[in-house]
């Protein structure tokens, strides 16, 4: 250790020490090891997909995503947009952000998205298959306005709807053993799941008989 006294009075040059007498800064030697800072750049936020198959005949799929940060993500760029959703048949959708948790900024944001299935009113065998979620580039970005440069795949899940049998039809019905002007008769229809009632009308039926008769039958109310 030096000890330096300083004569205010004298020459800026007169310095005095119990060590090695210093002529100026730069001369000076640098004592211990040097100090090396480094900081690291967070990563862009990631994103998970979080669902379920879809294994019955529903009329929309909701499934979650979760996004992290080590800074925080911006809740205000989680929107619908975020993911574009790939499927069979070269199917494509964008799916709508249903809800987030928090709604606020956090390292840990759980949004909800919802989708409705590709081929009618509900999920059916035609839209069997694997659907991939991708996080868009720039679509999601932390408190640091940082976001993935790329498309990134977030995860994917799988319609998985098992083939339902038609309805079947059984005749129920006594002979006619006496001249009538009109005759009735009973149909009944089952299936595994409910049958739509508005789909049995005039025109499900055909009765046949002698003579190439042909007769249409008009179901009672």
């Amino acid at each position: 250790m030096y000890s330096v006294m300083v004569e205010a009075l004298e020459s800026r040059r007169m310095l005095s020490a119990s060590a090695p007498f210093i002529t100026s800064v730069e001369s000076a030697q640098a004592v211990g090891p040097a100090i090396h800072t480094s900081v690291q750049a967070a990563k862009p936020p990631t994103a998970k997909l979080h669902g379920r198959p879809v294994t019955t005949a529903l009329s929309s799929y909701s499934f979650t995503v979760t996004y992290h940060s080590s800074v925080g993500i911006n809740a205000s760029t989680i929107a619908t947009g975020n993911l574009s959703l790939s499927g069979p048949s070269g199917y494509v959708a964008t799916p709508t952000l249903v809800s987030m948790s928090p709604a606020s900024n956090a390292k840990t944001i759980v949004a909800v998205y919802s989708v409705t299935p590709p081929s009618g009113a509900t999920f059916s065998t035609s839209d069997n298959g694997l659907y991939t979620a991708t996080l868009l580039a720039g679509s999601v970005s932390d408190i640091n306005n940082q976001s993935t440069a790329n498309p990134v795949k977030v995860g994917t899940y799988k319609v998985q709807i098992k083939a339902v049998p038609a309805p079947t039809a059984k005749l129920v019905a006594q002979t006619m053993s006496a001249a009538a002007s009109s005759y009735s008769f009973q149909v009944i229809y089952h299936a595994s799941v409910p049958i739509n009632a508005s789909t049995i009308a005039t025109g499900n039926l055909i009765v046949t008989g002698p003579n190439a008769i042909r007769i249409a039958h008009n179901p009672a109310p």
